[in-house]
């Protein structure tokens, strides 16, 4: 769908080869439209243009050029439209759109701003001494049909076409200079159509004159008092993509507190902690989108009343995906809890199943060890034993140096010692 916008008039009254333009306002982006007339002051009445160019460097394209020549050299009127889809730089009211021609004439103009828009087709009339007309062909549905009239004729000659066929015609702009046949005024008008077909397109003027006309689709869903809107839903997304920058964060908390989680060394209070901090972030995450969905729902309430389909749509689907992203989101916070959950679950099993075999074993191991050194010393004490007795069978001290009891006492403190290299106490000598 597109709207238009009128950003002024302008002309002279002394013939020149060359009209300096300025729009009465500045543009937004979008398409910029230049209706002029001039006097046919090429040979035999022949349309006179060699040129168009902007001190900003745009380029521009005529679109549509009806010349009505009655048979004599500024006799009669040209009517052309230029486009320029403004690639340079926008226009402001301090840049100038030149138009140049071969033979001095006098000029009339009128600019139209098309936020973006495009161009999509356009035609000519056939011009008349009076009641300028033309028909298009089908305009398409919600798009764009621009009007535009010369002719050899004062100021306030014209009258805006008023038809409500599909729409209705904004108010003419409309300007002249000079008087009787050394004259020329230009009228511009738009109208979005509601439904696809024809529009006739007939102001009222009694001079020589001549109508031609475009159509320009597009998706602008304000007029020129709705910038304030246009900005604030353009700021929408940008803050948008903060709540998803936001998001990210949130969940490299979690990952971050997963991680802590299945490190044995980490206390659980400081897994928590790092758990309560991600939860906390996530929590700012809702809020940044809840500002970002109320910055779009301001910039719709202060909208012009002129919104379109298109835009109406682009709001829709916009509002869906951060319903549907926040929808998500949320689900995926339980998620990610329930999982660091189970692990931690896992992780404190595993811990006491290790514990409980280290234990095992080492209990196994000290029961084992204490049967062997128990057998170790039974024994010992057994040898010593046999020891003893046979010393006392040998039948005494002719066939040895001591006596059994000091054989056995030597014994005893042998055994003595080595108890206690076993139990690893001090060992003192026997008195």
């Amino acid at each position: 769908m597109a709207s238009g916008i009128d950003r002024g008039t302008g002309g002279n009254s002394t013939p020149s080869t060359s009209l300096a333009c300025t729009p009465g306002s500045n543009f937004g982006s979008g398409l910029a439209v230049l209706v002029i007339g001039y006097e046919n002051t090429g040979t035999l009445g022949a349309d006179p243009y060699s040129s168009i160019a902007d001190s900003a460097g745009n380029t521009w394209t005529p679109r549509q050029n009806a010349l009505y020549d009655p048979g004599a050299s500024g006799a009669g009127t040209v009517c052309r439209i230029f486009t320029s889809a403004q690639n340079i730089a926008t226009l402001t009211t301090g840049t100038t759109v030149t138009v140049t021609s071969s033979v001095a004439a006098r000029w009339a103009y009128a600019f139209i701003q098309v936020p973006n828009g495009t161009y999509v087709t356009g035609g000519a009339g056939s011009g008349s001494g009076g009641t300028p007309t033309v028909t298009t062909g089908s305009i398409s549905a919600f798009n764009l049909v621009i009007g535009g009239s010369a002719a050899e004729a004062a100021n306030g000659s014209y009258t805006g076409d008023s038809d409500t066929t599909n729409g209705s015609w904004s108010t003419a702009q409309t300007i002249g200079y000079g008087t009787g046949n050394s004259s020329q005024a230009v009228c511009a008008q738009y109208k979005r159509v509601t439904a696809a077909g024809a529009q006739t397109y007939n102001p009222t003027q009694s001079g020589d004159s001549i109508c031609a006309w475009i159509e320009v689709s597009g998706a602008s869903a304000f007029t020129a008092t709705s910038d304030d809107s246009v900005s604030s839903i353009s700021d929408s997304p940008a803050r948008t993509a903060s709540a998803v920058r936001t998001g990210s964060d949130a969940l490299a908390s979690l990952a971050e507190a997963v991680s802590h989680a299945l490190v044995l060394g980490r206390s659980t209070s400081d897994t928590l902690a790092s758990l309560s901090e991600a939860v906390a972030r996530s929590a700012s995450t809702t809020r940044t989108t809840d500002d970002a969905i109320s910055s779009i729902s301001d910039a719709v309430a202060r909208g012009a009343t002129e919104i379109t389909r298109s835009t109406a749509d682009a709001i829709s689907s916009l509002s869906e995906a951060v319903a549907r992203g926040a929808a998500a989101f949320t689900r995926d916070i339980p998620d990610e809890l329930a999982s660091l959950s189970e692990q931690a679950v896992r992780a404190a099993i595993d811990l006491a199943r290790t514990s409980s075999d280290a234990l095992d074993l080492l209990s196994e191991t000290a029961e084992r060890s204490s049967a062997s050194f128990t057998r170790s010393i039974d024994d010992a004490i057994a040898s010593l034993a046999e020891a003893v007795g046979a010393i006392k069978e040998s039948g005494g001290p002719n066939e040895y140096p001591v006596t059994a009891e000091d054989a056995l006492a030597t014994l005893s403190e042998a055994a003595s010692r080595a108890a206690a290299v076993f139990t690893r106490r001090e060992w003192r000598p026997t008195d």
